[in-house]
């Protein structure tokens, strides 16, 4: 008789930063997309409210990335690059797919 294989089980830690880092990416694109429309469109300043919101998702995913990594594995620069993507625009987006795809 065979045995069923076990499935993979995502680490929760891995499991949160994979779906933090879209939102986070959301979030600052949003932030962009609201600070060009005010200076080429003269339209409202909105960073008021979507920076603190844009703020404290960053710093949900520092603490989400800080805590995967660990469990992944990651060394320092793996860790840095992971944290610095919140930076890039669509660099949320590239860390959960990455996560998803080595799940």
């Amino acid at each position: 008789m065979k045995h069923a294989e076990q499935p993979v089980t995502e680490p929760p830690e891995a499991r949160r930063l994979r779906w933090i880092a879209p939102i986070e990416a959301v979030s600052f694109l949003l932030l962009l997309t609201s600070m060009l429309v005010r200076i080429l469109l003269d339209g409202p300043d909105l960073s008021g409210v979507l920076g603190p919101i844009h703020g404290l998702i960053v710093t949900v995913y520092v603490v989400a990335v800080v805590q995967a990594q660990s469990v992944l594995g990651w060394g320092f620069d793996t860790t840095l690059r992971v944290v610095m993507a919140a930076v890039i625009p669509f660099g949320g987006f590239a860390v959960s797919r990455h996560l998803g795809a080595s799940r």
